[in-house]
């Protein structure tokens, strides 16, 4: 004897129930939804990194950059001390007010040059 199931697959009873299908729904399972946390920790670490990058490349350009305008700043200090040592000698102090002032020592006589108007 056959069942009626068994008739079923063989076909000889025709009278089948057709069931409308179901809407595929998107199930989270709890892989997935690990993956998923886990791609968008990546990309929020990446980011991360990236920003902090450029802003340590940033600080170390500008870091160069005041190290060079130290260099700088070290060798004008150098020139303007040695230009102090200058002016606060004697010799110094005399020549500027043989010049600046027209001094003499005492002995010497001062010499004064006049331009003549050669147009006349």
């Amino acid at each position: 004897m056959i069942s009626p199931a068994r008739r079923q697959k063989r076909g000889k009873i025709s009278s089948r129930i057709i069931l409308p299908k179901r809407k595929k729904t998107f199930r989270f399972s709890i892989s997935r939804l690990s993956s998923l946390i886990l791609v968008i920790l990546l990309i929020y670490l990446v980011a991360s990194f990236t920003l902090q990058f450029k802003k340590l490349y940033a600080m170390q350009h500008e870091m160069k950059e005041v190290q060079k305008k130290v260099v700088e700043l070290q060798g004008k200090n150098l020139q303007m001390r040695e230009q102090l040592k200058l002016v606060q000698s004697d010799q110094y102090i005399e020549q500027m007010a043989r010049e600046k002032l027209g001094l003499v020592k005492s002995g010497e006589s001062r010499i004064i040059t006049t331009q003549s108007d050669k147009k006349q």
